[in-house]
């Protein structure tokens, strides 16, 4: 990616990331002179993300997933991601790009490491990834804290892209403002939340969903973000919820009317946007109480066990690590920090929701009145500092 240096291109030093990053600019100026930006804000936590659409094609993809957290025009945001695609702009990307991303897919385990990083264009100025399913391409400045997005034909995005954009730009925007992005799901209210967590498929989607149509209230079922530096917080991301198959939506039937995928095919989750449905059970932001570990079992009678902080970090750090390029020592030590402050417990969940909801309640309830929380004793695993 090195090759001569256009004087229209670059004005950086010959470097290959730095090489990538122009190019990849060009073409976004390119495409912007061809079809305009629309400019949309959202605030997370306290911090502004600044997205600049190139035309309109991928605004109500994108952007549906986080219409809870628009927010006015402000001058200077904390984060800019630029967004465009080749197929409505007309603008295809730099050959030098283009080859790349086709190597990339003649050859992904040599030139994408396991958290899609592709590492010819990475450095400690750049961040640049591939998702190979999503076809999305993302080169981060960490100087300007400024993204580029680009794919090439909005109506690929697959569902999950639709669900939670962004979280890849969103985890590198924010983490130099102390705010970690984190695989997890997040109910309560706005005195105090809960942080569920596990693997995939540990149930911790279901979990928050069926809190939906409890006393508690929702900040996300999937992808969240925390800042440990003082008092422990959760801030919302995404407002949609998701149901793995026909079994998960039979147990939660009331949910079939927003699904926005009925169609779905293959192994895609059912999809829906509950801030569009439900507007008042969505919240941005909570102090954070504790972490919960959903473990499915047969029990009729759901209980919360108190559980170490080294279960807490095993259980929030792999899939967090693993499906956030970019996320490196940093976020362990932030997660580390979460983990080592706040109570965690295991919830042995059985088939009826509503018990399990119920629990959750009376937890939540407790937390944020100020009761007392089992301590841990007699643990001698050890938290990574």
């Amino acid at each position: 990616m090195t090759g001569s240096r256009s004087s229209e291109v670059y004005d950086l030093p010959s470097d290959p990331c730095l090489d990538g990053l122009a190019l990849m600019e060009r073409d976004l100026r390119r495409a912007t002179e061809a079809s305009g930006l629309v400019e949309h804000f959202y605030e997370i936590g306290s911090r502004i993300a600044r997205l600049r659409f190139v035309g309109p094609a991928l605004v109500d993809p994108l952007t549906r997933a986080i219409g809870h957290l628009r927010h006015e025009p402000v001058a200077r945001p904390d984060l800019t991601i630029n967004i465009w695609d080749s197929e409505t702009t007309g603008v295809p990307l730099s050959p030098l790009l283009q080859a790349l991303i086709d190597a990339i897919y003649g050859n992904p385990f040599v030139l994408l490491t396991p958290r899609h990083e592709i590492t010819a264009l990475s450095n400690d100025r750049v961040a640049a990834t591939f998702e190979l399913g999503s076809g999305v391409f993302i080169l981060f400045d960490r100087l300007r804290n400024e993204a580029v997005y680009w794919v090439r034909d909005p109506l690929n995005l697959p569902y999950y892209e639709r669900g939670a954009p962004f979280r890849t730009a969103f985890n590198w925007g924010l983490a130099r403002h102390g705010v970690q992005c984190i695989h997890a799901a997040a109910v309560g209210s706005e005195q105090g939340a809960i942080l569920i967590t596990g693997r995939s498929g540990s149930g911790k989607s279901t979990t928050a969903l069926a809190c939906i149509s409890s006393s508690l209230k929702y900040l996300g079922d999937d992808y969240c973000a925390f800042s440990a530096a003082h008092d422990p917080e959760v801030f919302s991301l995404y407002n949609t919820g998701k149901l793995n198959d026909d079994v998960d939506l039979a147990r939660q039937p009331q949910f079939a009317p927003w699904i926005v995928n009925p169609e779905r095919t293959g192994d895609e989750k059912y999809l829906m946007y509950l801030g569009e449905q439900v507007p008042d059970r969505i919240i941005r932001r909570a102090p954070l109480r504790a972490i919960v570990m959903p473990k499915i079992t047969k029990t009729t009678r759901p209980r919360l066990e108190s559980t170490s902080p080294a279960a807490a970090l095993r259980a929030l750090a792999p899939s967090s690590m693993f499906q956030l390029p970019g996320a490196a020592e940093d976020a362990l030590v932030r997660m580390a920090t979460l983990a080592r402050t706040l109570p965690s417990y295991t919830l042995e969940c059985g088939p009826d929701l509503a018990a399990n909801t119920e629990v959750l309640e009376e937890f939540v309830g407790i937390l944020t009145r100020g009761g007392d929380s089992p301590q841990i004793e007699g643990d001698s695993e050890c938290v990574p500092t």
